[in-house]
């Protein structure tokens, strides 16, 4: 059976992994928002600059959370299995 503590770290890794794929989520609709074609009714002009450059900049930080908490748990499961590498 795996370490517990091994067992954990890898949890929270896949459990950050999620939390990124949602932002990314979040990044592909705002991708497809700003693609929309006039005829479709809204045209880039119908969007509020200083909205869309703080929704951008929550999707950013958001990302670089993500990236970053999935970094720490790399970096953890690795220092949790160096003793048994080396």
């Amino acid at each position: 059976m795996a370490d517990p503590c091994l067992m954990t770290l890898a949890l929270d890794a896949e459990t950050q992994t999620d939390r990124l794929r949602d932002v990314l989520a979040g990044c592909v609709g705002i991708e497809r928002l700003l693609a929309l074609r006039v005829s479709d009714g809204i045209g880039i002009s119908d969007l509020d600059r200083h909205e869309l450059s703080c929704l951008l900049r929550f999707m950013n930080e958001g990302l670089a959370r993500q990236v970053e908490a999935i970094g720490d748990s790399i970096r953890a499961v690795l220092e949790a299995l160096r003793p048994r590498l080396f």
